[in-house]
């Protein structure tokens, strides 16, 4: 039976994924991008995959999935936290707290893999050619317009060992964070912020004179990056056409900003609604939609308190047996969450996001 191709605007990670599922039940597909390559915009830099959110661990989704694990990808077993007072909290697990992947568009990146992946399947992948909303079945393309987020920061090549730093302080990430990957002599360190953009670069470099105090590295050929992420949606996701994926559909961790792992889902669902003909919609409000709206709950919950429950939290999660289980936990749905949503269903101004300034 002759299928007509299913188009997908947008080569990054969550198209692919679409594509290389699609691929796998031999289903025709074609997908363009504005950008010259997959991954364009990221020059190989170190990016982090949350691995508490699901019972699944990272890379056995990614088996069941059916992707192939052609790119670097470290995982983080212990990382030092530091609190708004210098104290330094150690948190420590069999199972990966994260795995650190590396973005871009040359080869050991996630992007590459899942081109290289996508091109073995067949498919043809159209770069530099931009389609419109209406002509194409898979929405694929990223956050179009700015988020709640900011990152600023460093990009660099580095004698000292490898190590993953976080530093939660109000002084240095206003409301959230910053951090410091160091990987075989390639080092990252960057702001998030989603408050007090103006000042981003005064907070890098307090963050860049912390981590450098607490733990002296040297810096060589030095680039300053930036980006916008994590649109707000302020509703759940209408049932549309076409299918809306990965940062197009707003999924995004609004409390820490990750979203690989949302981006690669959503591609593998609207795939098997595409070939198989499930619910699309229905997949993601089971899915997806739950951590991402009890992530945002618990943001606007962040946005309200200060230096001194940052410290109690970081303290507490750290001292536990059961870090997994406390950090899974702030993206179920409590009590207190659920009558939120309910409110806000009704009257849709009753959250205040905290908003930029």
């Amino acid at each position: 039976m002759n299928r007509p191709s299913t188009v997908i605007a947008g080569a990054g990670l969550s198209g692919l994924t679409t594509a290389i599922s699609l691929a796998q039940a031999d289903w025709p597909v074609e997908i363009f991008d504005a950008a010259p390559d997959s991954g364009w915009g990221r020059k190989g830099t170190w990016d982090a995959i949350e691995n508490w959110t699901t019972e699944a661990d990272f890379l056995t989704q990614l088996d069941r999935w059916k992707i192939f694990r052609s790119f670097d990808c470290r995982p983080v077993h212990n990382f030092e936290v530091y609190d708004s007072s210098g104290e330094c909290h150690t948190l420590t697990s069999p199972r990966p707290f994260l795995y650190l992947v590396k973005r871009g568009c040359q080869p050991g990146t996630l992007e590459y893999a899942l081109k290289e992946q996508t091109l073995k399947s067949g498919i043809t992948i159209h770069y530099n050619q931009r389609r419109s909303h209406g002509d194409v079945d898979v929405w694929a393309v990223g956050a179009q317009h700015r988020g709640q987020f900011l990152g600023v920061g460093l990009r660099f090549q580095t004698h000292h060992p490898d190590a993953v730093k976080l530093l939660i302080s109000t002084s240095h990430a206003p409301k959230a964070y910053a951090y410091l990957f160091i990987v075989e002599g390639q080092g990252v360190l960057s702001v998030i912020l989603t408050r007090n953009f103006a000042n981003a670069r005064s907070y890098l470099q307090r963050s860049l004179a912390f981590f450098r105090q607490v733990s002296p590295f040297d810096m060589e050929n030095v680039c300053l990056t930036s980006g916008f992420g994590g649109r707000k949606t302020d509703s759940p996701q209408r049932e549309t056409t076409p299918l809306r994926v990965g940062e197009a559909a707003g999924f995004q961790d609004y409390l820490w900003g990750f979203g690989i792992r949302y981006a690669l889902r959503s591609g593998y669902l609207a795939a098997q609604a595409i070939a198989h003909g499930s619910d699309y919609h229905q997949a993601v409000r089971a899915q997806i939609r739950p951590l991402v709206d009890n992530s945002l709950f618990n943001r606007a919950v962040y946005n309200r308190v200060g230096d001194r429950a940052y410290r109690f939290l970081i303290g507490w999660f750290s001292r536990s047996p059961h870090v997994f289980e406390l950090l899974g936990g702030r993206y179920r749905a409590s009590v207190l969450a659920q009558l939120f949503w309910r409110l806000r269903t009704a009257q849709p101004d009753v959250l205040a996001h905290g908003g930029h300034k």
